[in-house]
């Protein structure tokens, strides 16, 4: 595991030599210490993306092509370790993880073809003395900030895209989940990528607001595009308002579950369980509230306490037969645990759990 961030093609510690703990979920025992990076990091990683870009947006797409073939193939390659170090950092059960190391690597697979399929477009003109035609290019150096739930999938589906069409990346990855991003850049390297296309700073929560912010200032970054809550993206757009940016936002879900009457209730229950559970139900699609016709509600919930009672094991994450492991920390505990207090105060009845689990670990709920 990568305990150094990745600028320039190189492995270094942050200028202030500062670190932070990243801890596991599972028990809160700490497995590394990584540098913690402010802006002045920051400022570096974009200025090698940006000399990078010079060389990198004029290869040809082919030879990107093939560099991300490489990079596909070795990613396969490390399935199994990759999936382990997401488990370890993010809590997600192991089976999950490999998973979602299949789901991203296939991102870099997809765009590895694209990167040669980057069409321009042409248009008839009204005048016989004029051709109207379209080029499709590079933007520059794009800045991407992802969340801890899917620390290895959201990273590559936004890099692979911006290497296939020639931009170069700087990657500021989850204050939870930097060791993912630091391996994937591992893979990359040995993959041949030049020095300063692909490059991760890591920065501890106090310190990223002011990360983010040389992100969305900087007159060196074409782009930034950033998954995670509705309000730090809010601020994010507000921040690259003066330097009119290129800004792609994914932000927080809100999603009902909805059973109508018409419903198979098997359906809906193996529905049910798999959309609300997965990742711990940590996930930004995962429902938040069920809204169940009275006709099937005594049906449905029957059914799903029962497949709960018996389909899902809480337990260590590396173990086989787990698929809920901890919540990421203790603010989403927290917040979970006030979720379900709330609402039998307000005359929920809980028909199984609704309470800490701590006879695992102190994030189990």
């Amino acid at each position: 595991v990568q305990n150094r961030a990745f600028i320039n093609g190189e492995w270094v510690e942050a200028r202030s030599q500062m670190t932070f703990s990243v801890f596991t979920p599972s028990n809160g025992s700490e497995i590394a210490a990584v540098p913690d990076m402010d802006a002045v990091d920051a400022v570096d990683a974009i200025k090698a993306a940006s000399i990078a870009f010079k060389n990198w947006s004029s290869v040809a797409s082919k030879e990107r092509a093939a560099l991300l073939r490489r990079w596909f193939d070795i990613l396969e390659l490390n399935t199994l370790e990759i999936a382990r170090v997401i488990a370890l950092e993010s809590g997600k059960p192991l089976q999950e993880a490999v998973a979602e190391v299949a789901y991203g690597n296939a991102f870099v697979e997809m765009f590895a073809g694209e990167a040669t399929r980057i069409m321009g477009e042409t248009m008839t003109s009204g005048d016989n003395t004029k051709q109207y035609f379209y080029l499709r290019e590079p933007v520059g150096v794009v800045a991407l900030i992802t969340p801890w739930n899917f620390p290895h999938t959201l990273i590559l589906r936004k890099a692979a895209a911006a290497l296939a069409a020639g931009c170069s990346c700087v990657v500021k990855p989850a204050e939870d989940t930097p060791l993912t991003a630091l391996a994937l850049a591992s893979t990359l390297q040995q993959a041949g990528f030049p020095k300063g296309v692909f490059n991760v700073v890591t920065s501890s929560r106090l310190k990223t607001p002011s990360v983010g912010k040389v992100f969305c200032e900087h007159t060196s970054v074409a782009a930034v595009s950033f998954t995670g809550s509705t309000n730090v993206g809010k601020l994010l757009y507000s921040q690259c308002a003066n330097t009119v940016k290129r800004l792609s936002l994914e932000l927080g879900g809100n999603s009902p579950f909805i059973v109508f009457p018409s419903a198979d209730v098997d359906l809906a229950v193996n529905s049910a369980l798999t959309s609300k559970f997965r990742n711990c139900g940590q996930v930004c699609v995962s429902p938040n509230r069920f809204l169940v016709h009275r006709k099937l509600f005594s049906k449905f919930v029957d059914q799903l306490t029962w497949r709960m009672k018996y389909d899902l094991t809480i337990g260590s994450n590396f173990d086989p037969l787990t698929n809920i492991g901890p919540l990421i920390n203790q603010g989403q505990f927290t917040k979970v645990k006030r979720l379900v207090e709330d609402a039998v105060t307000k005359g929920a009845q809980v028909h199984i759990g609704g309470r800490p689990a701590n006879y695992c670990g102190p994030l189990y709920y």
